[in-house]
């Protein structure tokens, strides 16, 4: 891990899971797609692996010379759910193109419950970790990808 000194690091590489969720969205949508990406809460926390995260998603677009368009979101507190709903229903209205949402952080589940019925259909979304609640998500299908490090979740 950048700035420290450390012997080891056993855990996620976030740029190849990044890499592996543009991956992942470009096999379930269009070409040319426009593409949503939330970011919760990484400026305030100085969260490298989310950024990171985000840099390998484009990466794999630019290494493949995919072409797509992104939409940034940042959502600085996800406690009041009405503003972050308008947020989002104010993004699709005006960027009504959008057909995969990346939450390159646990909170997924969070942004998939603020998205509209109707349009939740028509989107593919992927987050990271597999929380009880995205993975309740993820078998109701208002999540298409979840991308763990724990690999012996995985393996089970």
């Amino acid at each position: 891990m950048n700035g420290f000194n450390n012997i080891s690091f056993i855990g996620q590489d976030s740029y190849k899971s990044g890499y592996l969720s543009g991956k992942l969205m470009h096999l379930c949508t269009e070409k040319n797609a426009t593409y949503l990406i939330s970011d919760i809460e990484s400026k305030l926390y100085n969260n490298n692996v989310i950024e990171v995260r985000i840099r390998g998603f484009n990466s794999y677009f630019d290494n493949n010379k995919i072409p797509f368009k992104s939409v940034s979101l940042n959502f600085e507190d996800l406690t009041n759910l009405e503003l972050v709903k308008q947020q989002l229903k104010e993004v699709f209205e005006n960027n009504n193109n959008i057909t995969g949402v990346l939450v390159p952080s646990s909170r997924i589940s969070s942004i998939s419950s603020c998205i509209d019925s109707e349009k939740l259909k028509n989107l593919k979304l992927i987050g990271f970790v597999t929380t009880e609640q995205n993975i309740a998500y993820l078998k109701n299908d208002k999540i298409t990808f979840l991308i763990s490090q724990k690999s012996f979740n995985q393996g089970f």
